[in-house]
């Protein structure tokens, strides 16, 4: 049996997001899905500016919560996703359940970040891509 390695994965989020990413402000990131292959404490998320191919931060995730979307409380989870409320629910609205990536690290990139092509992924994720030769702190 062949076991695949763990590794990070990319994300696209907008410049604001990232830079409340950056500033501490938002410390939870809600997602559709939880990369199997993110192995929490070892691996985590690059953060691709959306519109561009600006990687800005690599975070880690040190945990994940997984959550019925229809018991999200989008007053309490808004704060630490720095966004409003209403965009909570509009997120929920349409799914089962969400992950809250909890970010305990981040590592931001000077310059400009690294390009997306850096880490092997070809186009901006919808909702993630793996980044192939990438694996725990490997940047």
């Amino acid at each position: 049996m062949i076991k695949l390695a763990d590794m990070n994965v990319l994300i696209t989020l907008p410049k604001n997001l990232i830079n409340a990413i950056i500033s501490g402000e938002k410390t939870f990131e809600m997602r559709a899905v939880k990369p199997h292959l993110m192995k929490c404490s070892e691996d985590g998320f690059f953060c691709v500016e959306k519109g561009s191919d600006n990687v800005q931060c690599w975070c880690q995730c040190d945990y994940t919560l997984k959550l019925d979307a229809d018991e999200v409380r989008p007053d309490y989870w808004s704060e630490y996703l720095a966004v409003d409320a209403g965009h909570v629910v509009q997120y929920c609205s349409n799914k089962r359940s969400v992950y809250m990536w909890h970010i305990a690290e981040v590592v931001r990139f000077d310059n400009g970040g690294i390009k997306r092509d850096e880490l092997y992924v070809d186009h901006n994720p919808q909702s993630f891509a793996y980044c192939p030769l990438s694996f725990g702190r490997s940047y």
